[in-house]
């Protein structure tokens, strides 16, 4: 059997917040169901597919285009004042596979290709995409670097979810000067803390 639903909200509210249209389109044919879904607000679309005989194998894929990231996670409870004087548009895209009948997870990926905005009054910008993948129990980062005003982080490396998966570590490098730091305490704690000088700080 094959058949297809299409159904288009124009406004949608997700706990007691306005996320605006929602298209959801499925669609059913050779044993195989297939679920689109799309919310213009937020720039963002998510498919997926799965195959009705076992072990039904799935994949879905997720693409974000310009999405408001502050908007984004207002909507998922971050309070206002948080994020007040932030703005941020992520491009990113990820897929993901596995089987329902095992509950398995077989592998992730996922692109991060371009992030801007502002955090208090300084810059932000993806330098360098970021590339992260999950491939059974190992995590691995690409080579990644992010600017936050005068601030550079670099990140990079593996991690294994067990212990026995071999992965040297994801190492997190910040340069700049503690006057860049201090930018993004709380007012308060500016006005009574001073200091100057270059700053360098290794993580892994």
């Amino acid at each position: 059997p094959s058949g297809e639903v299409s159904l288009t909200a124009d406004s949608v509210r997700l706990s007691g917040r306005d996320v605006g249209a929602v298209v959801a389109r499925a669609h059913t044919a050779q044993g195989q169901v297939r679920l689109d879904l799309e919310a213009p607000r937020f720039g963002a679309k998510a498919s997926g597919s799965v195959t009705l005989q076992s072990p039904r194998p799935w994949t879905a894929d997720v693409t974000l285009n310009d999405t408001d990231v502050v908007q984004a996670l207002t909507l998922l409870g971050v309070s206002q004042e948080t994020v007040a004087g932030s703005t941020a548009a992520l491009s990113a895209s990820g897929r993901a596979d596995g089987n329902l009948d095992t509950g398995s997870l077989s592998k992730v990926t996922m692109e991060v290709r371009a992030l801007d905005g502002q955090v208090r009054g300084q810059p932000l910008s993806l330098v360098q995409p970021a590339r992260l993948s999950l491939d059974e129990n190992r995590l691995a980062l690409e080579p990644v670097r992010l600017m936050l005003g005068g601030l550079s982080v670099h990140a990079a490396g593996s991690w294994g979810a067990a212990g026995d998966t071999p992965a040297e570590g994801i190492a997190v490098n910040l340069e700049g000067r503690v006057e860049d730091v201090l930018e993004y305490l709380p007012p308060a704690s500016r006005d009574r803390l001073s200091a100057e000088g270059p700053l360098r700080v290794d993580l892994s």
